[in-house]
């Protein structure tokens, strides 16, 4: 029986984890894949390195053989998926090497130049992955498979796009084997309690919304397409007989989108008594929300619910194209804090037309609707590929799609401020969000990094302090 391994590349160590040995949560897509493979009737498994080395890589490709490796390609992650794939042709120059994700369909050619790749798949995997297996193993043409790229007489080939699938219930659930699941400790208090087991579920694909920072809407081309309430709780019933998982996250970017389907979703967990067994959380959008859903929510037990406010200025929400106003935000958090789910309301800083007052008006909303998360400042704007801001960014010369042939990480949207500037809007958020030691501390741990790292951006920076308001402290 052939192999396949699907190995989750090596990452930046993570401050919030007290060592190597903890994971945050599961790699969902290669489950699906791998789930695919196994019932093409390969020995197929997950292994996860994002905590290890690649020495560990070197280790894992020589104990398990593969003929096949599939790896994720992430912006961020590229060229260490572009390491794993070179250290597999060493071990073995046989071997077959398939990378997707998001930046491989963005940039498949990239690949080519990068990496010893043998095939990118574009977009969706799984009904490409399976043609893919079915034609190696009669050693067919790749021609006629749609949605992939791949090299033949050193000429690319892409093939024909691959429409989206339609029936996401036709999907095996994804296969956990080669995953340690008490590894997996979350993101949060709740996830990180003792005893528990975390699992990841996904029960929509797709966006249909047009953030100008947001490349998933590219990605799954602004569709959106949903599983069946039954077979949603299917898997959730599956995983926790199967593995003891008690605590899921939905991946899903807008979970209450059809807020009919959502309720019966949280009708069919209750049904089955799953909401004292598993506890769950779930992405949404503010304008998804209301009493109805937010009480069959935590009914069914829904704990958490991350909220991409992203500002609080009505003005930044227009530019960034979110489509719902201030008022909507208050709303959901008015409804969870009512119903006792927690919240988490995602904040970034940088957007365009962003100043001292959309932030002062951000801080007055966070102040205002009290989210359960401990906000101590923003996550500044950061560009990534064929985005709206990506576009506006190449426009202006600021970047250019050989940018990403380089060890460069996403960049932060320059066209109205600089890097300090930047640094300054974000500590002006944190600051309205802390007490009065929180900032001596803040100021206190900033300066000593800088002293050593970077004494003249430190003096640049007490200057901009000065400057903008923030003496007094």
């Amino acid at each position: 029986m052939e192999k396949i391994l699907f190995i989750n590349p090596p990452q930046k160590r993570v401050s919030n984890y007290t060592s190597k040995e903890e994971l945050e949560w599961i790699p969902l897509g290669l489950c699906y894949l791998s789930a695919v493979a196994e019932k093409e009737g390969f020995d197929s498994k997950v292994i996860d390195l994002a905590r290890d080395s690649f020495d560990e890589v070197k280790k894992i490709i020589k104990k398990e053989k593969p003929n096949i490796l599939g790896i994720p390609c992430w912006t961020d992650i590229r060229m260490n998926s572009f390491e794993v794939a070179k250290i597999a042709k060493k071990i073995n120059p046989e071997i077959k090497i398939l990378m997707g994700g998001s930046h491989a369909t963005f940039f498949s050619e990239h690949l080519f130049k990068l990496s010893p790749v043998d095939v990118v798949v574009l977009g969706e995997g799984e009904e490409t992955l399976k043609e893919l297996l079915r034609s190696f193993k009669k050693k067919k043409s790749l021609k006629k498979i749609k949605g992939i790229v791949f090299k033949e007489k050193n000429k690319i080939i892409r093939t024909e796009q691959r429409p989206l699938i339609q029936n996401l219930d036709n999907f095996e659930f994804p296969s956990y084997k080669g995953l340690e699941l008490k590894r997996y400790k979350g993101d949060d208090k709740m996830s990180r309690a003792k005893n528990t087991i975390n699992g990841v579920m996904i029960s929509s694909r797709g966006c249909p919304f047009n953030c100008i920072f947001c490349s998933t809407c590219l990605y799954w081309r602004r569709k959106w397409r949903a599983r069946t309430p039954k077979n949603v709780v299917d898997e959730m019933e599956h995983i926790n007989k199967t593995y003891g998982v008690n605590n899921v996250r939905f991946w899903d970017d807008h979970f209450a989108l059809d807020k009919k389907r959502a309720i019966k979703i949280c009708q069919e967990i209750i049904k089955r008594g799953l909401n004292k067994k598993v506890s769950w959380s779930t992405s949404s959008r503010v304008d998804c929300i209301d009493e109805e859903i937010v009480k069959w929510m935590k009914k069914a037990g829904c704990n958490k619910i991350i909220f991409g406010v992203e500002s609080g200025s009505p003005t930044i929400l227009k530019n960034i194209n979110k489509g719902f106003k201030v008022e909507d935000i208050k709303k959901a958090f008015d409804l969870c804090h009512k119903y006792k789910i927690f919240t988490n309301a995602s904040i970034m800083v940088g957007n365009p037309g962003e100043n001292n007052k959309t932030i002062d008006e951000t801080i007055a909303l966070l102040n205002d609707i009290k989210p359960d998360n401990i906000i101590e400042g923003g996550s500044i704007l950061i560009v990534f590929p064929k985005t709206q801001v990506y576009e506006q960014m190449k426009a202006a010369g600021k970047i250019n799609d050989d940018y990403w042939l380089e060890d460069s990480l996403a960049p932060f949207y320059s066209l109205e401020h600089t890097w300090e500037e930047m640094l300054i809007l974000d500590s002006r958020l944190a600051f309205g969000l802390m007490s009065k030691t929180q900032k001596m501390k803040f100021l206190y741990s900033k300066s000593i990094n800088l002293l050593f790292k970077n004494p003249k951006l430190l003096f640049k920076l007490a200057f901009l302090y000065l400057s903008n308001g923030l003496k007094s402290i």
